[in-house]
Parts: C-alpha cells; structure tokens; sequence
C-alpha cells in the first residue's frame, strides 16, 4: 500500500496541468510528459556524452534509477515485468562496459 503511494507520488510529477506557471524560472523544465529539475538534464548531457549510443529507453532507465527508483518501480512505469526489467537492466549494464559489479553504483558514478 505504501509503495503503491510512493509510486504515485512520484508519477505526480509527470502532470503537465499547470506545472509550467508554476516552476518557470525554478530550476525545473518539462521533457515530454516529464518535470526534470534541471541537475537531472546536466546528468543527461552527461550520460549521452559518455555513452552516445544508448537508446531513449536505456537513458529513462538510467535517469529513473538515478532519481533511486526501485527497480519494481521502474518496471511498473515501462509496463513490464520485473523479470524483464531484469533483463533490460543486465543490457544496459552490458552497453556500459560492466564499469562496476552492480548496475545502480556505476550510475550514481556518472
């Protein structure tokens, strides 16, 4: 129940309703559906600059674990299992040249 609220909490942020009026000139911009503060699009920049051939999935995957979503909650967003958000997670780390043993401490590295 309280991770179902948590998730919702976090989904909250992807309202475009009056969102622009509301943060303009704060430090947060929208991206699709999405409200990024802008330290999350300097991270962006960052990731693609180091890693240019990851894909607009891989780089929403890296983005949401950054922002420490748990992996349950990362594979409810992409509507898919978490055995196959398991899968995609051992893909992504592949593409990163397996810089460390686990997937989350080589993006909080970036």
């Amino acid at each position: 129940m309280e991770q179902e609220r948590n998730l919702k909490e976090k989904m909250m942020l992807s309202f475009r309703g009056i969102v622009e009026a509301l943060f303009k000139g704060k430090g947060i911009i929208m991206m699709g559906e999405h409200l990024l503060a802008k330290e999350y699009l300097r991270f962006i920049e960052r990731v693609h600059q180091v890693y240019p051939k990851l894909t607009k999935d891989d780089m929403l995957i890296v983005l949401l674990m950054r922002m420490r979503f748990r992996n349950t909650e990362i594979a409810r967003l992409l509507h898919v299992k978490p055995a196959s958000f398991r899968l995609r997670r051992w893909r992504l780390k592949k593409k990163l040249e397996g810089l460390g043993s686990d997937l989350r401490s080589i993006i909080m590295k970036l």
